[in-house]
């Protein structure tokens, strides 16, 4: 099994798809604990390191902001952020999204 630094040594680039980067702090808070501050500081690391192509780079950058100073997590954070580019209002039942500029609660509608 390859470790990661070796597969950034074999390849010149690593895509790093925008449900990968979700799924990533998934993984890093649920299976093997990580903080917030520890997940923000690896997200940091991937965006900062040359060898990984994010998709959605801008979507990523905005989103990890958000994601670093609120209680909101990182996939609603990401979807927030691809609304926004979108132009377009985010419905969510989340009441801690609700209260963020761009999120309308359904029950208003």
């Amino acid at each position: 099994m390859y470790q990661s630094k070796a597969v950034v040594a074999d390849y010149e680039t690593v895509y790093f798809a925008q449900i990968v980067q979700v799924e990533a702090v998934w993984i890093l808070s649920r299976a093997y604990g990580f903080s917030r501050a520890d997940v923000t500081l690896v997200l940091e690391s991937l965006m900062n390191n040359e060898a990984f192509r994010l998709e959605s780079e801008e979507c990523f950058v905005t989103a990890l902001q958000l994601y670093t100073f609120s209680n909101i997590d990182f996939s609603d954070a990401q979807i927030l952020q691809a609304s926004l580019q979108q132009k377009i209002k985010l419905l969510s039942f989340d009441k801690k999204l609700q209260k963020l500029k761009g999120v309308v609660n359904p029950d208003f509608i």
